[in-house]
């Protein structure tokens, strides 16, 4: 059941497993429409979407709005990294991975195939591979906000791990301390060191224990961001 499938990074915000997670309200005294990211700049997000402007449309409404997106993509949303939306064609098991190709450029992709003229279109009776309850999603445009929630955290996940890996320079103890001085938990390092063999995590690793971790720690986030959703729209 790979329907989502890739990795993650956390920002700033979610010290999930070794802080609290909870959820932000957004900026009471600002416009509730416009306390997510700053999808509109080019130097820090690029939309590949003009294919399906309907879809993007959704997309820019979501991440513009959305303030638990915000803190999760806070890595991206500050100029630190660049992260780009994209679509390809898939096998019909995946909906959205989560990459990146170079130490700051990410990227998330959706699969073509849940996007129509009208935009994201999935079945909403689903099982995910983090065990999210989709019983809770009324609409397709909820399920893109969870499908993007989801790929956020691995976005999140992936950018705090390389930022301690790189200021490590490469090197594994290291990286693990780093973590660990910033509040992150054994659990959460696992994900991307075997303890056992003190390697790097291969892919295949990686992808089971940040699912796993994301069910113990992370749908309490989506929740939140969709909940946030519901009030703006």
């Amino acid at each position: 059941n790979g329907y989502y499938y890739g990795y993650g990074n956390y920002g700033e915000g979610y010290l999930t497993g070794g802080g609290g997670s909870g959820s932000t309200s957004g900026d009471s005294s600002g416009n509730a429409l416009t306390d997510g990211v700053d999808i509109g700049n080019i130097r820090n997000f690029t939309l590949n979407l003009d294919s399906q402007p309907v879809f993007n449309e959704q997309m820019v409404n979501i991440l513009k709005s959305n303030s638990v997106l915000k803190t999760l993509l806070s890595y991206f949303d500050k100029g630190y990294l660049h992260l780009t939306f994209s679509i390809e064609d898939m096998d019909e098991n995946t909906t959205a991975y989560t990459t990146w190709k170079s130490d700051d450029s990410y990227h998330i992709v959706f699969n073509s195939q849940y996007i129509t003229d009208q935009g994201w279109y999935i079945p909403l009776n689903r099982i995910d591979n983090i065990g999210y309850d989709w019983s809770k999603v009324n609409s397709v445009d909820e399920a893109l906000v969870v499908t993007l929630t989801h790929e956020a955290i691995h976005a999140n996940h992936f950018a705090i791990f390389n930022d301690a890996r790189i200021q490590a320079e490469n090197k594994k103890f290291d990286t693990a301390y780093i973590l660990q001085q910033k509040g992150y938990s054994q659990e959460f390092i696992d994900i991307f060191i075997d303890k056992d063999t003190n390697e790097w995590t291969t892919n295949e690793q990686r992808d089971i224990s940040m699912h796993e971790y994301m069910n113990k720690y992370d749908l309490g986030v989506i929740d939140s961001a969709l909940e946030e959703y519901r009030n703006d729209y």
